[in-house]
Protein backbone atom coordinates (compact mmCIF):
# COMPACT_ATOMS: atom_id res chain seq x y z
CA UNK A 1 0.00 0.00 0.00
CA UNK A 2 1.31 3.64 -0.70
CA UNK A 3 0.99 6.39 1.33
CA UNK A 4 -1.42 9.25 0.86
CA UNK A 5 0.26 11.96 -1.25
CA UNK A 6 -0.12 15.53 0.81
CA UNK A 7 0.07 18.87 -1.78
CA UNK A 8 2.38 20.74 -0.87
CA UNK A 9 2.92 23.52 -3.25
CA UNK A 10 -0.44 23.38 -4.36
CA UNK A 11 -2.11 22.80 -1.01
CA UNK A 12 -4.08 25.93 -1.17
CA UNK A 13 -4.53 26.31 -4.90
CA UNK A 14 -8.81 25.81 -4.19
CA UNK A 15 -8.84 29.45 -2.66
CA UNK A 16 -9.98 32.04 -4.91
CA UNK A 17 -7.29 34.84 -3.66
CA UNK A 18 -4.32 33.12 -2.94
CA UNK A 19 -2.56 35.39 -5.68
CA UNK A 20 -3.06 38.45 -3.44
CA UNK A 21 -0.67 39.22 -0.17
CA UNK A 22 -3.83 38.85 2.05
CA UNK A 23 -5.00 35.77 0.49
CA UNK A 24 -1.51 34.49 0.82
CA UNK A 25 -0.81 35.69 4.37
CA UNK A 26 -3.81 33.85 5.23
CA UNK A 27 -2.56 30.44 4.77
CA UNK A 28 0.80 31.33 6.36
CA UNK A 29 2.10 33.01 4.14
CA UNK A 30 5.26 35.53 4.55
CA UNK A 31 6.03 34.32 7.60
CA UNK A 32 8.99 32.36 6.51
CA UNK A 33 11.07 35.21 5.58
CA UNK A 34 10.98 37.16 8.95
CA UNK A 35 12.28 33.76 10.66
CA UNK A 36 15.21 33.09 8.27
CA UNK A 37 16.14 36.75 8.68
CA UNK A 38 16.32 36.16 11.88
CA UNK A 39 18.78 33.09 11.54
CA UNK A 40 22.94 32.97 10.71
CA UNK A 41 22.89 32.19 6.88
CA UNK A 42 24.53 28.35 7.64
CA UNK A 43 21.51 27.42 9.94
CA UNK A 44 19.12 28.53 7.54
CA UNK A 45 21.27 26.35 4.40
CA UNK A 46 21.14 23.35 7.53
CA UNK A 47 17.15 23.49 8.17
CA UNK A 48 17.05 23.19 3.74
CA UNK A 49 19.44 20.21 3.85
CA UNK A 50 17.55 18.27 6.47
CA UNK A 51 14.09 19.05 5.16
CA UNK A 52 14.41 17.24 2.06
CA UNK A 53 14.10 19.78 -0.38
CA UNK A 54 14.83 18.58 -3.74
CA UNK A 55 14.51 20.80 -7.29
CA UNK A 56 11.83 19.95 -9.23
CA UNK A 57 14.10 19.11 -12.65
CA UNK A 58 14.75 15.76 -13.70
CA UNK A 59 17.72 15.22 -11.17
CA UNK A 60 15.80 16.42 -8.11
CA UNK A 61 18.72 17.81 -6.76
CA UNK A 62 18.87 18.44 -3.03
CA UNK A 63 18.63 22.06 -2.64
CA UNK A 64 20.48 22.36 0.67
CA UNK A 65 23.36 20.85 -0.96
CA UNK A 66 23.02 23.16 -3.71
CA UNK A 67 22.91 26.17 -1.44
CA UNK A 68 26.02 24.97 0.24
CA UNK A 69 28.00 25.25 -2.90
CA UNK A 70 28.49 28.62 -2.42
CA UNK A 71 30.92 30.11 -0.48
CA UNK A 72 30.00 32.41 2.57
CA UNK A 73 32.37 35.59 3.12
CA UNK A 74 33.92 35.55 -0.11
CA UNK A 75 33.07 38.72 -1.06
CA UNK A 76 32.41 37.91 -4.48
CA UNK A 77 28.54 37.63 -5.91
CA UNK A 78 26.77 35.28 -5.95
CA UNK A 79 23.79 35.11 -8.18
CA UNK A 80 20.13 33.50 -7.63
CA UNK A 81 18.32 32.26 -11.27
CA UNK A 82 14.80 31.64 -11.21
CA UNK A 83 14.03 29.48 -14.40
CA UNK A 84 11.09 28.97 -14.99
CA UNK A 85 11.29 28.38 -19.13
CA UNK A 86 9.39 24.91 -18.83
CA UNK A 87 11.89 23.75 -21.70
CA UNK A 88 11.59 20.13 -20.65
CA UNK A 89 9.65 17.65 -23.24
CA UNK A 90 5.83 18.21 -21.66
CA UNK A 91 6.72 20.23 -18.10
CA UNK A 92 3.83 22.07 -17.16
CA UNK A 93 4.58 22.93 -13.96
CA UNK A 94 6.11 26.47 -13.14
CA UNK A 95 3.92 28.93 -14.87
CA UNK A 96 0.72 27.50 -13.01
CA UNK A 97 2.75 27.85 -9.66
CA UNK A 98 3.67 31.33 -10.03
CA UNK A 99 -0.03 31.95 -11.47
CA UNK A 100 -1.34 30.07 -8.53
CA UNK A 101 0.78 31.32 -5.75
CA UNK A 102 3.31 34.18 -6.83
CA UNK A 103 4.30 34.96 -3.24
CA UNK A 104 5.21 31.62 -2.22
CA UNK A 105 7.96 32.24 -5.07
CA UNK A 106 8.83 35.82 -3.75
CA UNK A 107 9.13 34.25 -0.86
CA UNK A 108 11.24 31.45 -1.06
CA UNK A 109 13.70 32.93 -4.03
CA UNK A 110 14.04 35.77 -0.88
CA UNK A 111 15.07 33.27 1.35
CA UNK A 112 17.25 31.64 -0.76
CA UNK A 113 19.02 34.96 -2.02
CA UNK A 114 19.75 35.75 1.66
CA UNK A 115 21.08 32.17 2.62
CA UNK A 116 23.67 32.03 -0.34
CA UNK A 117 24.39 35.96 -0.26
CA UNK A 118 27.66 37.51 0.15
CA UNK A 119 27.08 40.26 3.31
CA UNK A 120 26.93 43.56 0.64
CA UNK A 121 26.75 46.34 3.22
CA UNK A 122 29.95 47.09 3.92
CA UNK A 123 31.66 46.64 0.28
CA UNK A 124 28.63 48.76 -0.97
CA UNK A 125 29.34 51.62 1.49
CA UNK A 126 32.72 51.70 0.66
CA UNK A 127 32.50 51.53 -3.04
CA UNK A 128 29.75 54.30 -2.63
CA UNK A 129 32.03 56.43 -0.67
CA UNK A 130 35.21 55.93 -2.80
CA UNK A 131 32.72 56.54 -6.08
CA UNK A 132 31.22 59.84 -4.37
CA UNK A 133 34.38 60.85 -3.94
CA UNK A 134 35.36 60.54 -7.33
CA UNK A 135 32.62 62.46 -8.39
CA UNK A 136 32.45 65.28 -5.92
CA UNK A 137 36.60 66.18 -7.09
CA UNK A 138 35.75 65.75 -10.91
CA UNK A 139 32.16 67.59 -11.26
CA UNK A 140 31.58 69.04 -14.53
CA UNK A 141 30.79 72.94 -14.57
CA UNK A 142 27.32 73.30 -15.68
CA UNK A 143 26.51 75.43 -18.58
CA UNK A 144 23.44 76.50 -17.24
CA UNK A 145 21.52 75.78 -13.97
CA UNK A 146 17.92 74.28 -14.72
CA UNK A 147 15.43 73.29 -12.13
CA UNK A 148 15.59 69.16 -12.13
CA UNK A 149 13.25 66.66 -10.97
CA UNK A 150 15.21 63.59 -11.34
CA UNK A 151 12.30 61.51 -10.48
CA UNK A 152 10.26 61.24 -14.00
CA UNK A 153 7.88 58.35 -13.18
CA UNK A 154 4.44 58.54 -14.69
CA UNK A 155 1.69 60.22 -12.98
CA UNK A 156 4.56 62.58 -11.30
CA UNK A 157 3.87 65.36 -13.75
CA UNK A 158 0.99 67.15 -15.80
CA UNK A 159 1.39 67.16 -19.64
CA UNK A 160 -0.18 69.75 -21.88
CA UNK A 161 -0.17 69.47 -25.29
CA UNK A 162 3.16 67.32 -24.65
CA UNK A 163 4.80 69.74 -22.78
CA UNK A 164 5.73 69.41 -18.71
CA UNK A 165 3.37 71.95 -17.37
CA UNK A 166 3.66 71.39 -13.79
CA UNK A 167 5.31 68.56 -11.09
CA UNK A 168 2.76 66.69 -8.99
CA UNK A 169 5.90 65.21 -6.52
CA UNK A 170 8.72 67.47 -5.30
CA UNK A 171 10.50 65.03 -3.49
CA UNK A 172 13.47 65.41 -5.98
CA UNK A 173 13.02 68.66 -7.12
CA UNK A 174 16.28 71.03 -7.05
CA UNK A 175 18.53 73.49 -9.15
CA UNK A 176 21.14 71.96 -11.09
CA UNK A 177 22.79 70.73 -14.34
CA UNK A 178 20.11 69.86 -16.97
CA UNK A 179 22.74 66.95 -18.24
CA UNK A 180 21.67 65.34 -14.78
CA UNK A 181 18.21 64.81 -15.83
CA UNK A 182 18.86 63.83 -19.22
CA UNK A 183 21.14 60.86 -18.19
CA UNK A 184 18.58 60.11 -15.00
CA UNK A 185 16.27 59.49 -17.58
CA UNK A 186 17.96 57.16 -19.97
CA UNK A 187 19.56 55.00 -17.19
CA UNK A 188 18.94 51.32 -18.44
CA UNK A 189 16.83 50.57 -15.98
CA UNK A 190 14.15 52.46 -16.98
CA UNK A 191 13.76 51.03 -20.36
CA UNK A 192 13.41 47.74 -18.96
CA UNK A 193 15.55 46.02 -21.19
CA UNK A 194 13.96 47.30 -24.61
CA UNK A 195 17.72 49.65 -25.73
CA UNK A 196 14.96 52.84 -25.45
CA UNK A 197 14.97 55.90 -23.25
CA UNK A 198 12.63 54.91 -20.72
CA UNK A 199 10.92 52.37 -23.41
CA UNK A 200 10.11 55.47 -25.54
CA UNK A 201 13.10 56.29 -27.91
CA UNK A 202 16.68 54.78 -28.58
CA UNK A 203 19.13 57.35 -26.81
CA UNK A 204 20.59 59.06 -29.99
CA UNK A 205 17.12 59.95 -30.93
CA UNK A 206 16.10 60.84 -27.35
CA UNK A 207 19.59 63.22 -26.84
CA UNK A 208 18.92 64.72 -30.64
CA UNK A 209 15.50 65.37 -29.81
CA UNK A 210 16.78 67.06 -26.58
CA UNK A 211 19.17 69.10 -28.38
CA UNK A 212 16.75 70.01 -31.16
CA UNK A 213 13.87 71.63 -28.11
CA UNK A 214 16.19 73.35 -25.91
CA UNK A 215 18.70 74.58 -27.78
CA UNK A 216 21.17 73.48 -26.40
CA UNK A 217 24.17 70.89 -26.51
CA UNK A 218 25.01 67.55 -24.81
CA UNK A 219 28.13 67.14 -23.41
CA UNK A 220 29.29 63.54 -23.91
CA UNK A 221 31.59 64.07 -20.54
CA UNK A 222 28.77 65.07 -19.06
CA UNK A 223 26.42 62.24 -19.28
CA UNK A 224 28.77 59.99 -18.58
CA UNK A 225 29.37 62.42 -15.10
CA UNK A 226 25.63 62.12 -14.50
CA UNK A 227 25.28 58.56 -15.17
CA UNK A 228 27.83 57.57 -13.12
CA UNK A 229 25.62 59.75 -10.67
CA UNK A 230 22.45 58.68 -11.06
CA UNK A 231 23.73 54.48 -10.88
CA UNK A 232 25.16 55.32 -7.32
CA UNK A 233 22.21 56.89 -6.08
CA UNK A 234 19.78 53.80 -7.59
CA UNK A 235 22.54 51.21 -5.89
CA UNK A 236 21.91 53.07 -2.65
CA UNK A 237 18.30 52.97 -2.57
CA UNK A 238 18.42 49.74 -3.50
CA UNK A 239 20.64 49.07 -0.43
CA UNK A 240 18.11 50.89 1.82
CA UNK A 241 15.41 49.00 0.76
CA UNK A 242 17.44 45.21 1.93
CA UNK A 243 18.34 46.93 4.74
CA UNK A 244 15.08 48.11 5.72
CA UNK A 245 13.52 44.86 4.47
CA UNK A 246 16.01 43.03 6.57
CA UNK A 247 15.18 44.87 9.49
CA UNK A 248 11.13 44.69 9.17
CA UNK A 249 10.45 41.40 7.91
CA UNK A 250 7.45 40.86 5.04
CA UNK A 251 5.90 44.01 6.35
CA UNK A 252 6.53 45.60 2.52
CA UNK A 253 7.56 43.36 0.18
CA UNK A 254 8.95 46.16 -2.03
CA UNK A 255 11.48 47.18 -0.13
CA UNK A 256 12.66 43.29 -0.74
CA UNK A 257 12.19 43.73 -3.98
CA UNK A 258 14.21 46.92 -4.14
CA UNK A 259 16.91 44.74 -2.55
CA UNK A 260 16.97 42.25 -5.20
CA UNK A 261 18.08 44.80 -7.59
CA UNK A 262 21.38 45.79 -5.75
CA UNK A 263 23.89 43.35 -7.42
CA UNK A 264 22.76 44.44 -10.80
CA UNK A 265 23.00 48.20 -9.87
CA UNK A 266 26.48 47.66 -8.63
CA UNK A 267 27.19 45.39 -11.64
CA UNK A 268 26.52 48.41 -13.81
CA UNK A 269 27.94 50.96 -12.04
CA UNK A 270 31.07 49.18 -12.07
CA UNK A 271 31.00 48.52 -15.79
CA UNK A 272 29.83 52.50 -16.60
CA UNK A 273 32.96 53.60 -14.34
CA UNK A 274 35.67 51.03 -16.18
CA UNK A 275 34.24 52.46 -19.95
CA UNK A 276 33.98 55.84 -18.38
CA UNK A 277 38.15 55.45 -17.16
Amino acid sequence: MTDTLTPVLTAHWDQPDLFTIDGYRRVGGWQALPKALGMPRDEVIAMVKSSGLRGRGGAGFPTGVKWSFLPQGDTKPHYLVVNADESEPGACKDVPLMMANPHLLIEGATIASYAIGPDYHDTVLAKARAVAQTLERHAPAAPQLSLLHGDFRIGNFLLVESEISAFLDWESAHLGDPHEDVAWAALPQFGGGSGMVCRLAPEAEFYASYESKTGSRLNPGSLRYYTVMGLLKLALVNLAALRRSQALGADDIRMAALGTQLPSSLRLLQKTIEVAT
